[in-house]
């Protein structure tokens, strides 16, 4: 930056006054470091997972920062029959057959829904109702044992999560739908 000077009507130079444009405090370059410094505090922080609370700067410049803990995990659903029960979903895929299943496991033992099944151009819906219980195998397993339509069909299922549960022998993968 340069100074500018004025001249008065006489033609005199005043020295006393200067362009505004003039930075005042830091020059350029320091200010230039001090940023460089503060990214890689902040970057070295957030990458090891600490907290940078507060840092002061001079000529008044502060910045603080919270960092927020992950959220602790949910803890893993123990198989129950309480956890079997709403409403469940699966869809398959083999072409050109294309099969999906919704099921409602009803707290009194029964359950409803239907299944669809599309081969080519061609459609089917139909409607499911029947019985079920329920078989602890351990923790993460269970067996539910569904009288569907006069039909018997055992199924064992490993839980995932809330919200996900595979049968290991069809393999496929059931969605809690809420």
């Amino acid at each position: 930056m340069r100074l500018c000077q004025k001249r008065s009507m006489a033609g005199s130079e005043d020295n006393s006054e200067t362009d505004s444009r003039k930075p005042a405090g830091m020059p350029a370059w320091a200010l230039g470091c001090v940023l460089l410094l503060l990214a890689a505090v902040i970057g070295y922080s957030l990458l090891t997972g600490g907290v940078v609370q507060k840092l002061s700067m001079p000529g008044g410049f502060d910045l603080e920062l919270a960092h927020n803990a992950p959220a602790p995990a949910a803890p893993r659903p123990v198989a129950s029959r309480s956890f079997v029960l709403g409403r469940w979903e699966v869809e398959q895929n083999s072409d050109p057959v294309t099969a999906g299943t919704s099921l409602r496991y009803d707290e009194d033992g029964t359950l409803s829904g239907h299944a669809s099944t599309f081969n080519g151009g061609d459609g089917r819906r139909e409607e499911w109702h029947g019985t079920w219980s329920f078989e602890k195998i351990n923790d993460e397993e269970f067996r539910l044992h569904d009288d569907i339509n006069g039909q018997h069909v055992d199924a064992r299922f490993r839980i995932f999560d809330m919200n996900h549960i595979q049968n290991e022998d069809q393999n496929y993968v059931a969605v809690r739908i809420p």
